[in-house]
């Protein structure tokens, strides 16, 4: 059902409530025996008898439609001498009927002009704006940019492109340069989880240059023994992406343990010849 047949159900139960008993059922009998409009089935008594106001308005306006249903509600007060009833329905029903009018009006008012802006508005704001003559594109002006942006040479355009690949770019290996596996830490691994007794001052130091944090720290100075400890360090050691940051593990090393890392360096070098 309609917004517009709801309000009108609303108005046809209010005016109904104002009957009696008996003027409601003088009010069925009328109505059932008005003649029906052309293609529309007469209401039977007994598919009203012991409704209530609002179930037969309901019922009216799904039988007549909003077409016919609130006439032959009128009708049918009148046949049932409920006058000043149906004075007052009627007054309601043209108020209603004036103000659909005028919402329809509001709605449908303004013109080509605004059929167009409603239109739009219903297509979204992606609509693109009608080109004007001479007005350029978004992509001719931006032209100039990328022309400035790739300027330069080769070594320029390069750095531009791995710039647009983004940071997950791996730079190109140069000459002689170890790789991340290839570090002296990596490849050692086994040997310095065996090799290192003295663990708490590499911890120390890995703490004061913040490659370790605070919890990493307490939960490698938990293990019991010196191999657990470095097995552990060695967790974090594999996040560590940057050579640099190995190197300066190394280095701590040695600063603590300087024979066992001199005897793997002399090893790795030996292998090498």
């Amino acid at each position: 059902m309609g917004k517009d047949n709801a309000n009108i159900v609303i108005i046809l139960t209010k005016h109904l409530k104002k009957l009696s008993k008996a003027g409601l059922e003088d009010f069925v009998v009328a109505l059932c025996d008005l003649k029906p409009p052309r293609g529309y089935n007469q209401i039977q008594r007994e598919r009203l008898e012991g409704k209530t106001p609002k179930q037969m308005a309901e019922f009216i306006m799904r039988i007549y439609t909003n077409r016919y249903g609130p006439a032959k509600v009128r009708q049918a007060l009148k046949n049932s001498h409920q006058n000043q009833i149906r004075t007052d329905l009627e007054k309601e029903l043209r108020e209603e009927s004036k103000t659909t009018k005028s919402t329809v009006k509001v709605e449908t008012s303004g013109g080509a002009a605004n059929r167009k802006r409603v239109k739009e508005e219903q297509r979204g704001n992606d609509v693109k704006p009608k080109r004007r003559r001479g007005q350029k594109t978004e992509s001719k002006t931006t032209k100039p940019t990328v022309k400035v942006e790739t300027s330069g040479g080769a070594a320029n355009r390069k750095r531009v492109k791995e710039e647009q690949r983004g940071d997950d770019v791996k730079p190109k290996r140069r000459r002689g340069q170890k790789t991340d596996e290839e570090h002296f830490v990596n490849q050692n691994r086994t040997n310095l989880i065996k090799l290192i007794t003295d663990v708490e001052p590499v911890l120390d130091d890995l703490m004061e240059k913040e490659l370790l944090t605070q919890e990493q720290y307490d939960v490698i100075g938990k293990k019991e023994t010196s191999q657990a400890k470095m097995r552990e360090l060695y967790r974090y050691v594999r996040s560590w992406q940057n050579l640099k940051v190995k190197n300066t593990l190394l280095e701590i090393l040695k600063k603590h343990n300087p024979v066992v890392i001199k005897n793997l360096l002399g090893k790795s070098k030996a292998k090498k010849k």
